[in-house]
Protein backbone atom coordinates (compact mmCIF):
# COMPACT_ATOMS: atom_id res chain seq x y z
CA UNK A 1 0.00 0.00 0.00
CA UNK A 2 2.84 2.35 0.89
CA UNK A 3 4.45 1.67 -2.52
CA UNK A 4 1.20 2.52 -4.32
CA UNK A 5 0.78 5.70 -2.27
CA UNK A 6 4.32 6.78 -3.04
CA UNK A 7 3.76 6.10 -6.74
CA UNK A 8 0.54 8.14 -6.78
CA UNK A 9 2.24 11.00 -4.90
CA UNK A 10 5.13 11.02 -7.42
CA UNK A 11 2.66 11.01 -10.35
CA UNK A 12 0.70 13.91 -8.83
CA UNK A 13 3.86 15.94 -8.33
CA UNK A 14 4.91 15.26 -11.94
CA UNK A 15 1.54 16.51 -13.24
CA UNK A 16 1.79 19.66 -11.14
CA UNK A 17 5.33 20.40 -12.36
CA UNK A 18 4.44 19.83 -16.02
CA UNK A 19 1.29 21.91 -15.66
CA UNK A 20 3.24 24.82 -14.17
CA UNK A 21 5.78 24.64 -16.96
CA UNK A 22 3.06 24.70 -19.62
CA UNK A 23 1.38 27.67 -17.96
CA UNK A 24 4.62 29.62 -18.24
CA UNK A 25 5.40 28.70 -21.86
CA UNK A 26 1.94 28.64 -23.49
CA UNK A 27 0.77 32.18 -24.38
CA UNK A 28 -2.74 33.20 -23.43
CA UNK A 29 -4.61 34.18 -26.61
CA UNK A 30 -6.96 37.10 -26.11
CA UNK A 31 -9.02 37.40 -29.29
CA UNK A 32 -9.95 41.02 -30.10
CA UNK A 33 -13.56 39.96 -30.63
CA UNK A 34 -14.82 36.76 -29.01
CA UNK A 35 -17.50 36.45 -31.71
CA UNK A 36 -14.88 36.22 -34.46
CA UNK A 37 -13.18 32.97 -35.36
CA UNK A 38 -9.41 32.80 -35.08
CA UNK A 39 -7.86 33.27 -38.50
CA UNK A 40 -10.36 35.98 -39.49
CA UNK A 41 -9.37 39.00 -41.52
CA UNK A 42 -9.71 41.61 -38.78
CA UNK A 43 -6.73 43.58 -37.51
CA UNK A 44 -5.30 41.71 -34.55
CA UNK A 45 -6.18 38.29 -35.87
CA UNK A 46 -4.16 35.26 -34.81
CA UNK A 47 -2.17 33.20 -37.25
CA UNK A 48 -1.61 29.49 -36.60
CA UNK A 49 0.68 29.20 -33.60
CA UNK A 50 -0.90 32.17 -31.82
CA UNK A 51 1.24 34.91 -33.36
CA UNK A 52 -0.55 38.17 -32.64
CA UNK A 53 -0.43 40.60 -35.56
CA UNK A 54 -1.38 43.70 -33.59
CA UNK A 55 2.23 44.78 -33.15
CA UNK A 56 2.96 44.19 -36.84
CA UNK A 57 0.15 46.18 -38.45
CA UNK A 58 1.76 49.58 -37.86
CA UNK A 59 5.16 48.63 -39.32
CA UNK A 60 3.40 46.92 -42.23
CA UNK A 61 1.42 50.09 -42.98
CA UNK A 62 4.62 52.15 -42.95
CA UNK A 63 6.21 49.75 -45.44
CA UNK A 64 3.16 50.17 -47.69
CA UNK A 65 3.57 53.94 -47.51
CA UNK A 66 7.23 53.55 -48.44
CA UNK A 67 6.11 51.47 -51.41
CA UNK A 68 3.68 54.19 -52.47
CA UNK A 69 6.45 56.78 -52.21
CA UNK A 70 8.69 54.63 -54.41
CA UNK A 71 5.93 54.35 -57.02
CA UNK A 72 5.60 58.14 -57.13
CA UNK A 73 9.33 58.29 -57.90
CA UNK A 74 9.01 55.63 -60.58
CA UNK A 75 11.14 53.18 -58.59
CA UNK A 76 9.02 50.11 -59.15
CA UNK A 77 11.63 47.62 -57.99
CA UNK A 78 11.90 49.25 -54.55
CA UNK A 79 8.13 49.57 -54.38
CA UNK A 80 7.64 45.88 -55.03
CA UNK A 81 10.15 45.01 -52.33
CA UNK A 82 8.44 47.28 -49.78
CA UNK A 83 4.99 45.93 -50.56
CA UNK A 84 6.20 42.35 -50.20
CA UNK A 85 7.88 43.13 -46.88
CA UNK A 86 4.60 44.68 -45.73
CA UNK A 87 2.70 41.50 -46.58
CA UNK A 88 5.26 39.37 -44.78
CA UNK A 89 4.37 41.26 -41.60
CA UNK A 90 0.60 41.50 -42.18
CA UNK A 91 -0.87 39.18 -44.83
CA UNK A 92 -4.18 41.11 -44.86
CA UNK A 93 -2.59 44.43 -45.82
CA UNK A 94 -4.83 45.34 -48.74
CA UNK A 95 -2.77 48.44 -49.58
CA UNK A 96 0.26 46.22 -50.13
CA UNK A 97 -1.79 43.84 -52.27
CA UNK A 98 -3.05 46.75 -54.36
CA UNK A 99 0.51 48.00 -54.65
CA UNK A 100 1.74 44.65 -55.91
CA UNK A 101 -1.12 44.63 -58.42
CA UNK A 102 0.05 47.97 -59.81
CA UNK A 103 3.65 46.72 -59.90
CA UNK A 104 2.52 43.67 -61.88
CA UNK A 105 0.55 45.90 -64.25
CA UNK A 106 3.63 48.04 -64.75
CA UNK A 107 5.60 44.89 -65.63
CA UNK A 108 2.91 43.84 -68.10
CA UNK A 109 2.03 40.76 -66.05
CA UNK A 110 -1.76 40.91 -66.32
CA UNK A 111 -2.34 37.49 -64.75
CA UNK A 112 -0.37 38.40 -61.62
CA UNK A 113 -2.05 41.81 -61.40
CA UNK A 114 -5.50 40.21 -61.55
CA UNK A 115 -4.48 37.77 -58.83
CA UNK A 116 -3.32 40.53 -56.48
CA UNK A 117 -6.41 42.65 -57.14
CA UNK A 118 -8.65 39.68 -56.43
CA UNK A 119 -6.91 38.92 -53.14
CA UNK A 120 -7.19 42.55 -52.06
CA UNK A 121 -10.83 43.02 -53.00
CA UNK A 122 -12.10 39.76 -51.54
CA UNK A 123 -9.95 39.83 -48.41
CA UNK A 124 -12.73 41.61 -46.47
CA UNK A 125 -14.08 38.73 -44.43
CA UNK A 126 -17.90 39.04 -44.09
CA UNK A 127 -17.64 37.54 -40.60
CA UNK A 128 -15.54 40.55 -39.67
CA UNK A 129 -16.96 43.37 -41.74
CA UNK A 130 -20.63 42.40 -41.88
CA UNK A 131 -22.86 40.42 -44.21
CA UNK A 132 -24.20 43.33 -46.27
CA UNK A 133 -22.46 43.44 -49.67
CA UNK A 134 -19.94 46.23 -49.62
CA UNK A 135 -20.11 46.73 -45.86
CA UNK A 136 -16.67 47.67 -44.57
CA UNK A 137 -15.30 49.21 -47.76
CA UNK A 138 -14.04 52.75 -48.15
CA UNK A 139 -14.12 54.92 -51.25
CA UNK A 140 -10.43 54.22 -51.90
CA UNK A 141 -11.27 50.54 -52.12
CA UNK A 142 -13.92 51.39 -54.72
CA UNK A 143 -11.42 53.39 -56.74
CA UNK A 144 -9.14 50.36 -56.86
CA UNK A 145 -12.11 48.11 -57.65
CA UNK A 146 -12.83 50.24 -60.71
CA UNK A 147 -9.17 50.04 -61.73
CA UNK A 148 -9.60 46.28 -61.44
CA UNK A 149 -12.74 46.47 -63.61
CA UNK A 150 -10.72 48.19 -66.33
CA UNK A 151 -7.99 45.56 -66.14
CA UNK A 152 -10.49 42.69 -66.27
CA UNK A 153 -12.40 44.21 -69.16
CA UNK A 154 -9.24 44.82 -71.16
CA UNK A 155 -8.28 41.18 -70.47
CA UNK A 156 -11.70 40.10 -71.86
CA UNK A 157 -12.85 38.71 -68.50
CA UNK A 158 -16.29 40.25 -68.92
CA UNK A 159 -18.22 38.22 -66.34
CA UNK A 160 -15.81 39.01 -63.51
CA UNK A 161 -15.58 42.64 -64.65
CA UNK A 162 -19.37 43.06 -64.45
CA UNK A 163 -19.45 41.35 -61.05
CA UNK A 164 -16.84 43.70 -59.57
CA UNK A 165 -18.49 46.74 -61.19
CA UNK A 166 -21.84 45.83 -59.65
CA UNK A 167 -20.22 45.36 -56.27
CA UNK A 168 -18.43 48.71 -56.49
CA UNK A 169 -21.61 50.52 -57.58
CA UNK A 170 -23.45 49.04 -54.61
CA UNK A 171 -20.75 50.17 -52.21
CA UNK A 172 -20.78 53.73 -53.56
CA UNK A 173 -24.52 54.09 -53.23
CA UNK A 174 -25.22 52.18 -50.02
CA UNK A 175 -22.01 52.32 -48.02
CA UNK A 176 -22.68 52.79 -44.32
CA UNK A 177 -21.48 56.23 -43.26
CA UNK A 178 -19.96 54.86 -40.06
CA UNK A 179 -16.94 53.78 -42.11
CA UNK A 180 -16.30 57.16 -43.72
CA UNK A 181 -17.86 59.71 -41.39
CA UNK A 182 -19.67 61.15 -44.41
CA UNK A 183 -23.17 60.77 -45.87
CA UNK A 184 -23.85 58.19 -48.54
CA UNK A 185 -22.24 58.92 -51.89
CA UNK A 186 -24.98 58.71 -54.51
CA UNK A 187 -23.38 58.06 -57.87
CA UNK A 188 -25.52 57.78 -60.99
CA UNK A 189 -24.02 54.55 -62.30
CA UNK A 190 -26.25 52.58 -64.68
CA UNK A 191 -27.05 48.90 -64.35
CA UNK A 192 -26.18 46.68 -67.29
CA UNK A 193 -28.71 44.19 -68.57
CA UNK A 194 -31.80 43.65 -70.75
CA UNK A 195 -34.29 44.99 -68.23
CA UNK A 196 -36.22 48.24 -68.23
CA UNK A 197 -34.02 51.15 -67.24
CA UNK A 198 -30.87 49.10 -67.77
CA UNK A 199 -28.12 49.69 -70.33
CA UNK A 200 -27.15 47.07 -72.89
CA UNK A 201 -23.75 45.73 -71.96
CA UNK A 202 -20.63 46.26 -74.01
CA UNK A 203 -17.06 46.23 -72.68
CA UNK A 204 -16.63 49.83 -73.87
CA UNK A 205 -19.64 51.02 -71.91
CA UNK A 206 -18.48 49.25 -68.77
CA UNK A 207 -15.02 50.79 -69.11
CA UNK A 208 -16.61 54.20 -69.63
CA UNK A 209 -18.51 53.93 -66.35
CA UNK A 210 -15.34 52.86 -64.56
CA UNK A 211 -13.64 56.02 -65.84
CA UNK A 212 -16.61 58.14 -64.72
CA UNK A 213 -16.32 56.67 -61.23
CA UNK A 214 -12.59 57.31 -61.10
CA UNK A 215 -13.26 60.94 -62.03
CA UNK A 216 -15.80 61.32 -59.23
CA UNK A 217 -13.52 59.71 -56.64
CA UNK A 218 -10.58 61.95 -57.47
CA UNK A 219 -9.71 64.12 -54.48
CA UNK A 220 -12.10 67.06 -54.37
CA UNK A 221 -13.27 66.23 -57.90
CA UNK A 222 -9.80 67.41 -58.92
CA UNK A 223 -9.93 68.73 -62.47
CA UNK A 224 -6.44 67.45 -63.28
CA UNK A 225 -7.68 63.91 -62.67
CA UNK A 226 -11.43 64.21 -63.17
CA UNK A 227 -11.55 65.76 -66.61
CA UNK A 228 -9.20 63.30 -68.34
CA UNK A 229 -11.20 60.41 -66.86
CA UNK A 230 -14.48 61.89 -68.09
CA UNK A 231 -12.97 62.45 -71.52
CA UNK A 232 -11.87 58.80 -71.63
CA UNK A 233 -15.43 57.80 -70.74
CA UNK A 234 -16.93 59.92 -73.51
CA UNK A 235 -14.48 58.54 -76.06
CA UNK A 236 -15.65 55.05 -75.18
CA UNK A 237 -19.35 55.89 -74.80
CA UNK A 238 -20.25 59.30 -76.33
CA UNK A 239 -23.99 58.85 -75.79
CA UNK A 240 -23.75 58.11 -72.09
CA UNK A 241 -26.17 60.29 -70.14
CA UNK A 242 -24.12 59.65 -67.00
CA UNK A 243 -20.82 60.71 -68.56
CA UNK A 244 -22.38 63.82 -70.07
CA UNK A 245 -24.02 64.72 -66.78
CA UNK A 246 -20.72 64.52 -64.90
CA UNK A 247 -19.04 66.46 -67.69
CA UNK A 248 -21.62 69.16 -67.00
CA UNK A 249 -20.87 68.97 -63.28
CA UNK A 250 -17.16 69.42 -63.89
CA UNK A 251 -17.67 72.32 -66.32
CA UNK A 252 -20.19 74.00 -64.02
CA UNK A 253 -17.68 73.85 -61.17
CA UNK A 254 -15.28 75.77 -63.41
CA UNK A 255 -18.00 78.30 -64.40
CA UNK A 256 -17.62 77.02 -67.97
CA UNK A 257 -20.62 77.88 -70.20
CA UNK A 258 -20.23 74.47 -71.84
CA UNK A 259 -21.91 72.96 -68.80
CA UNK A 260 -25.35 73.81 -70.17
CA UNK A 261 -24.80 71.90 -73.39
CA UNK A 262 -23.51 68.88 -71.47
CA UNK A 263 -26.52 68.91 -69.15
CA UNK A 264 -28.91 69.29 -72.10
CA UNK A 265 -27.38 66.30 -73.86
CA UNK A 266 -27.60 64.22 -70.69
CA UNK A 267 -31.24 65.23 -70.24
CA UNK A 268 -32.17 64.03 -73.74
CA UNK A 269 -30.38 60.68 -73.77
CA UNK A 270 -33.12 58.71 -72.06
CA UNK A 271 -31.49 57.74 -68.76
CA UNK A 272 -34.12 58.43 -66.10
CA UNK A 273 -31.83 59.14 -63.15
CA UNK A 274 -29.12 61.04 -65.00
CA UNK A 275 -31.74 62.84 -67.08
CA UNK A 276 -33.63 64.00 -64.00
CA UNK A 277 -30.39 65.15 -62.36
CA UNK A 278 -29.46 67.04 -65.53
CA UNK A 279 -32.86 68.73 -65.66
CA UNK A 280 -32.40 69.92 -62.09
CA UNK A 281 -28.90 71.16 -62.88
CA UNK A 282 -30.18 73.11 -65.87
CA UNK A 283 -32.29 75.26 -63.54
CA UNK A 284 -29.04 76.77 -62.28
CA UNK A 285 -27.59 77.35 -65.75
CA UNK A 286 -28.21 80.57 -67.65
Amino acid sequence: MRTIANTLTLLLLTILVVGAALAQTTPVRHHPNPNLPSGGSAPGRFLPGGANLDAKIGPSAKLSEAGDAAVEKGDWQTAQSKYQDALDLWPDNTLALYGLAKCAENDGDTAAAIGYYRMAIYSHDPKVYGTVPGDGYRTNDVRRMMEYVLLLSQAHQDIEAQKVYKRAAYVLNYQDSKFTGKPFLKVLLPEFGPGSGQVAYTPQRLQAMAHVTLSILSAGFDGKVAMPEIQKALQLYPDSAVANYYLGERLYAKSDKGAKAAYEKAAHLGDAKAGAAAQDALKNCR
